[in-house]
């Protein structure tokens, strides 16, 4: 009976976790009819501000130094410049000589779905309906146009490759004031890296002391998401996020529209979020930063970091540096890059079980090269691991079938008075030395390691896409034959042949008998992986219950 209602315990659960998808569907954003999507592509898109930073501070040697300019401008569906082309190992780029902004940049290593290759993940980009920018640039003290994100760079190419034998590529852009002050803004590459710098070299020929503040600015609006039970990119995390120095957040737009972000912090760091990559500005730790952050509507928002005012005097030059991410979530490389930085991989209030499995997986897979591989080992240990508590449930059920006529007799005798049958019952338990509820530990402790590999399989980067075998060339997808979910039914139904079973309501016998089939259709939606993990865990499961089988008999 316990093993019974702990195979229904998970329909339900599984069925619960299914409907509550399917509400996510429907009562959350869907797509804008194709009709709006046109009015929208023929409207300008959300304005976009120059991070409103105070005039850079003055001091007695530059008393003459003028509060800058406030401007503004609008994103327009097309570079308002010339487009000048980047390549390395990792990006396929442009940058806008229009403030040198990034309004373009494709991963060349991903592509969004194995069955179109040529379809890359885009990042930045500027079309019809989304608009997603890194603004950089410098406002100044004086009057008169600022070598900002909104203003002409020159440029000397207008393409630049990372070739063989390169392990850096260097990408300049320069401005020079009326008055004589110039700026050189030069993108920073480097192979086999998603992380990028820009290096700026004011030199001040203007006959005067300036000021000027450096800031970076991630600018990003889209259409409504729309959640679908069929596409797990629909229920990740997309929208802002930050460290404050103290502790991570992701970003509500819709609190960011009524009480916008407005601190300075030390060290942090501002990121923009999907399924599987970001975007980030990561300051230098330990230098002032201010953070802004604010949100037209639910789908359009600025995330801008304003460093310190930084003095140049007449004659005299200075350098300062920006650093960004643009990529995918791999953990490691985020790691290193910024404290916290690998928070965006977010397994939520399973991250407790999810890491660690993701670390035992990734060791497991340095070993192997072949994340389907390491998952069947990585499910054996745990299976090893917990083998004694699975063979005291096993006795303990084998006990409870035993004493089942015993408890037959008992509930005819009392069936009239609840409370002397439950005392009766309680009594033989106790006479047996048998604990009723051993028999579902083992199905309940499965659980946390389910939804952890659930969790694990739908936000690591490092399984999207990964190949196990034969047809199984994804395992973070359902597998396209379903093959892997039949195979699971089998295993199901040999499991509940090897496991003693406990006589129970008939009804409730004819239900477990198509549990098999229900689970088929249910894990048919599952990442392949964590199917593969479900195989393997029940088809260790009847091979330890026919050991331990033999040995209760043996011992009888």
């Amino acid at each position: 009976m316990e093993n019974q209602r702990s195979f229904l315990f998970i329909a339900l659960f599984l069925t619960l976790t299914m409907l509550y998808m399917e509400w996510q569907k429907d009562y959350h954003p869907r797509p804008l009819p194709a009709a709006q999507i046109e009015n929208a592509a023929s409207q300008p898109a959300p304005t976009l501000d120059v991070p409103g930073v105070e005039a850079p501070s003055t001091d007695a040697a530059s008393t003459d130094l003028a509060k800058p300019q406030v401007q503004t401008a609008t994103a327009v569906k097309k570079p308002q410049g010339r487009s000048i082309r980047v390549q390395t190992d990792v990006y396929d780029l442009r940058i806008d000589t229009r403030g040198a902004v990034i309004d373009q940049l494709t991963l060349t290593q991903h592509p969004k779905s194995k069955k179109t290759p040529d379809d890359l993940v885009e990042l930045f980009t500027r079309n019809e309906v989304e608009t997603y920018l890194l603004n950089t640039g410098m406002t100044a003290s004086w009057q008169g146009e600022q070598p900002t994100h909104l203003v002409e760079w020159k440029s000397a190419a207008e393409t630049y490759s990372l070739d063989d034998g390169q392990d850096t590529l260097q990408v300049p852009f320069t401005w020079t004031s009326a008055d004589g002050v110039t700026v050189s803004k030069t993108f920073n590459f480097s192979r086999n890296s998603f992380a990028f710098t820009i290096d700026y070299k004011i030199v001040n020929n203007s006959g005067k002391n300036v000021a000027v503040r450096p800031y970076a600015q991630l600018s990003r609006s889209h259409l409504p998401l729309s959640r679908s039970m069929f596409d797990v990119d629909s229920y990740s995390y997309k929208g802002p996020a930050w460290f404050d120095g103290e502790k991570y957040e992701k970003l509500k737009t819709k609190d960011l529209m009524d009480d916008a972000i407005d601190t300075e912090i030390t060290s942090g760091w501002l990121a923009t979020l999907e399924h599987h990559f970001l975007a980030a500005i990561v300051p230098a730790a330990g230098k002032p930063v201010k953070f802004t952050a604010k949100s037209k509507d639910e789908n359009s928002y600025q995330l801008t970091a304003a460093a310190e005012t930084l003095q140049v005097a007449s004659g005299q030059s200075i350098n300062v540096s920006q650093q960004f991410f643009a990529g995918p979530k791999i953990q490691k490389d985020l790691a290193a890059i910024s404290e916290k930085l690998d928070l965006t991989t977010d397994y939520g209030v399973f991250s407790i079980i999810s890491k660690p499995l993701f670390w035992l997986l990734s060791w497991v897979y340095g070993f192997i090269g072949n994340w389907g591989w390491a998952i069947v080992v990585v499910t054996l240990m745990i299976k090893a691991a917990f083998y004694p508590l699975t063979a005291k449930s096993a006795r303990s059920m084998a006990a409870m079938k035993k004493i089942q006529p015993r408890i037959k007799l008992l509930q005819e005798r009392y069936k009239d008075d609840r409370q002397k049958l439950s005392q009766a019952t309680m009594d033989v338990y106790r006479k047996e030395k048998i604990n009723p509820a051993a028999g579902c530990l083992p199905i309940l402790i499965q659980f946390p390691f389910f939804l952890g590999f659930y969790w694990l399989l739908i936000e690591s980067v490092e399984l999207r896409q990964a190949p196990w075998m034969l047809w199984i060339q994804d395992l973070s997808s359902k597998d396209p034959l379903f093959i892997l979910p039949v195979l699971y039914g089998v295993t199901m139904y040999l499991q509940q042949k090897v496991q003693p079973m406990s006589g129970g309501n008939p009804e409730m016998m004819r239900v477990m008998k198509f549990m098999p089939i229900a689970m088929v259709g249910l894990f048919s939606f599952f990442p392949a992986g964590l199917v593969l993990y479900w195989i393997t865990n029940s088809a260790v499961t009847v091979v330890q219950q026919w050991r331990i089988n033999s040995v209760i008999a043996k011992e009888k």
